[in-house]
């Protein structure tokens, strides 16, 4: 597919695609096939995408966060921003890359983003989940820091404590959870955010959450994560049900996958080829640094060696004896 051929009229959506797609960014090939999976379901009949809310989300979440979204960000939030009979067209996002690339402070600013009035849902609830309270303070935290930088604007706006954070005018709040907790929240969830999904040995608190979700309008799934050592568990599963959807098996799930990776074993040894597990690289110094002092590391320890091709380059390979140089 040819750049000029894309017109979705977001430009968002446009510009990445075509630089992925023309080969202007490296990408491997179910990365492609993801997007050009999504630009076929955009394609459909009455589907609507709502430019206008994108660009304000855009413009609020860099304001508020002190940070430029990359590319594959603002492409994913216009993603979020589709909508079709009445409803989101993708009702649940898979996101896996390297890890460093910032799916954290993406879902931290979007999250928040879905508690203002410009989301224009009350009552839009957002429950984080994650198997240690760590992870899913995450973007919790993010999310109460950046209100504390900005009380001068948002302090009447928002209640929060160490557990909750709530919207006083559109009554949309933030929790996070772990996977150990004694009660499920997400009853009154409109948005579920699973982080590192890969740590995820089974469906039984996925499931707990959603047995009582999607009363709300609009409501949305987001399963965040890096590849990981367990095999066979969760990342396996939903990896197993994108493939599906991209062959087009499943367009009912309303799944919008975003998977990134490298194409093999040799190119994670390659600078150049590491922009396919790791698409915020051209725009991170602080990125490269840390994969360029994993690679130096890894012949003097095995499980550095372990992370750096399983969660910085998506290419999950166990038992590796340690290289030798």
């Amino acid at each position: 597919m040819c750049a000029k051929s894309i017109n979705s009229g977001c430009a968002y959506i446009d510009s990445y695609a075509s630089d992925v797609l023309s080969g202007k960014e490296l990408a491997d090939e179910i990365t492609i096939r993801c997007i050009e999976y999504h630009l076929r379901r955009l394609a459909e009949p009455g589907v609507f995408l709502d430019v206008e809310k994108t660009e304000r989300a855009v413009e609020l979440i860099e304001k508020y966060f002190g940070f430029n979204l990359y590319p594959w960000q603002k492409y994913n939030l216009a993603l979020v921003h589709a909508y079709k009979d009445g409803d989101v067209l993708f009702r649940q996002h898979l996101i896996v890359m390297g890890t460093g690339n910032g799916k954290n402070g993406y879902i931290s600013g979007l999250t928040w983003y879905f508690t203002t009035p410009d989301h224009g849902i009350d009552e839009y609830n957002v429950e984080i989940i994650a198997n240690s309270e760590e992870q899913a303070k995450t973007s919790f935290d993010e999310v109460y820091h950046m209100i504390d930088r900005h009380k001068h604007r948002l302090e009447r706006q928002y209640y929060k404590s160490k557990t909750h954070i709530e919207n006083l005018k559109t009554k949309s709040y933030i929790n996070f959870n772990t996977s150990n907790a004694k009660t499920r929240a997400g009853k009154r969830a409109a948005c579920l955010v699973y982080d590192e999904v890969f740590m995820y040995q089974n469906y039984s608190v996925i499931n707990e959450f959603r047995a009582s979700f999607g009363k709300r309008p609009m409501s949305r799934v987001f399963m965040i994560t890096s590849q990981g050592n367990l095999r066979e568990g969760v990342l396996d599963k939903e990896l197993e049900i994108a493939e599906d959807v991209l062959n087009g098996k499943n367009d009912a799930l309303r799944l919008c996958p975003m998977i990134y990776r490298v194409s093999s074993e040799e190119e994670a040894l390659d600078p150049d080829c590491w922009v396919k597990a790791n698409p915020s690289l051209p725009y991170s110094p602080t990125l490269r640094l840390a994969i360029e002092t994993d690679l130096a590391s890894i012949k003097y320890d095995s499980e550095i060696e372990e992370n750096f091709y399983t969660k910085r380059m998506s290419w999950p390979k166990q038992g590796r004896e340690m290289i030798v140089a």
